[in-house]
């Protein structure tokens, strides 16, 4: 079996778009995991759809414990898992696994997340339903207060095999294709908010800071996941100049008739 890959989808990280770009890659090899609202305990199928049917039976017929999802991966050869998955909870099970997680500036995140629910009335949860309704952004906040870092607690980002940044999808996704081996390609575009535009979500200053102030944590995570692309970054870019200075030696010693090891 293939190193397995567990793709975190933290909500509005783009991780709807990431995971029809896995599942164009492995289709059946696949498997979505998310957990009911209800009873919180994570069912897991092969299409989103069946697990959608299954989340409105009564939540006694709800039992998948990991140890049957890691079974199943086993006896099946599945090759990705992706979800809202905490890391935490799967890891003791797939130690071996290449984990995979999407972050995004806290303040986008948590205006997208309003904005989709108001847009999704079916789909807002009961605790934060009167704030949907109502549209009290700020309070609305308070409830899903540092929401990366919650769905992360007791998983670092240095235990991720990739970590991308949504704001930088279309580079990202050619960092993610070089990084686990598999073909690059451009993620789908769902879930977009129509009446959005480019960039950033126009808000008030204050707002914004307000924002910041309430998800610190989920600021200081995502501070921490630039300064790890960027180190990163500059690892490769140093490997490719030794490169080109090497590729460029070994031309002039060729074209002086020289030797390359001498």
């Amino acid at each position: 079996m293939s190193r397995l890959i567990i793709s975190v989808h933290v909500p509005k990280t783009a991780g709807t778009s990431f995971g029809s770009y896995l599942k164009q890659r492995f289709n059946k090899k696949m498997l979505m995991c998310y957990p009911c609202e209800r009873c919180k305990t994570h069912l897991f199928d092969y299409e989103l759809k069946n697990l959608q049917e299954r989340f409105l039976a009564p939540c006694s017929t709800h039992k998948a414990p990991y140890e049957e999802l890691a079974s199943f991966v086993k006896s099946h050869k599945i090759e990705c898992i992706h979800g809202h998955i905490k890391p935490a909870d799967l890891y003791p099970h797939f130690p071996w696994a290449r984990f995979v997680v999407w972050l995004r500036d806290p303040v986008e995140r948590t205006l997208s997340h309003f904005e989709f629910l108001r847009r999704r009335q079916d789909l807002v949860p009961n605790r934060v339903r009167e704030a949907v309704t109502e549209g009290n952004l700020l309070e609305f906040a308070r409830v899903f207060a540092n929401h990366q870092s919650m769905i992360l607690e007791g998983f670092t980002l240095k235990k991720c095999y990739f970590v991308g940044i949504a704001e930088e999808s279309s580079q990202e996704m050619r960092r993610f294709s070089r990084a686990v081996g598999i073909p690059a390609g451009d993620m789908p575009q769902e879930n977009i908010n129509p009446s959005k535009g480019v960039g950033k979500y126009k808000m008030d200053t204050e707002v914004r800071a307000a924002l910041q102030g309430i998800n610190s944590a989920d600021l200081r995570l995502y501070q921490e996941a630039l300064r790890l692309r960027g180190n990163e970054n500059s690892i490769l870019n140093n490997a490719w100049r030794l490169a080109a200075s090497f590729k460029t030696v070994c031309k002039l010693r060729l074209k002086a008739g020289g030797s390359l090891w001498k």
